[in-house]
């Protein structure tokens, strides 16, 4: 039987490609010259293809992943973010309730504070404020 299946694989020349046995009805097998080589550089080229798209695909999945795991981060940022802004809104609310100047006047009152009787303003002399003139200040605010 391995014979047989040798006498039907061996080469054939061109012209006699389509010969059909007459006494079985079937084609006889032939070996192409160059076909092997032909196949193995079909087979690497197919190879090459198949593990260059599984190396694209698991790169774009590393991609897509890096990019949802950064989404993620930025828009943990960005409440973050709207946190705080709503923190330094409301505190700025409450310092400008504390700042106002009729709840400074309340509250200097309820520690015993009186108002004054007179408003006394100092004339710097010179315009300058040097040492000198803090002491001329000061004797006119002890003596006024």
């Amino acid at each position: 039987m391995l014979d047989t299946a040798r006498a039907h694989l061996s080469v054939v020349p061109e012209h006699e490609h389509d010969h059909i046995d007459e006494v079985e009805g079937t084609r006889s097998l032939r070996v192409i010259d160059g076909f092997d080589r032909a196949a193995h550089w079909a087979r690497l080229l197919g190879t090459t293809l198949l593990v260059t798209f599984v190396i694209g695909l698991v790169g774009a999945l590393v991609v897509h992943a890096s990019l949802i795991e950064n989404q993620r981060a930025l828009d943990e940022q960005r409440r973050a973010i709207s946190e705080l802004e709503a923190d330094t809104e409301s505190l700025r609310h409450e310092l400008a309730e504390l700042e106002a100047p009729a709840r400074v006047v309340a509250e200097a009152r309820d520690l015993g504070m009186i108002d004054a009787p007179a408003v006394t303003y100092l004339q710097i002399p010179g315009g300058l404020l040097d040492e000198r003139t803090i002491i001329v200040a000061e004797n006119q605010l002890l003596t006024g």
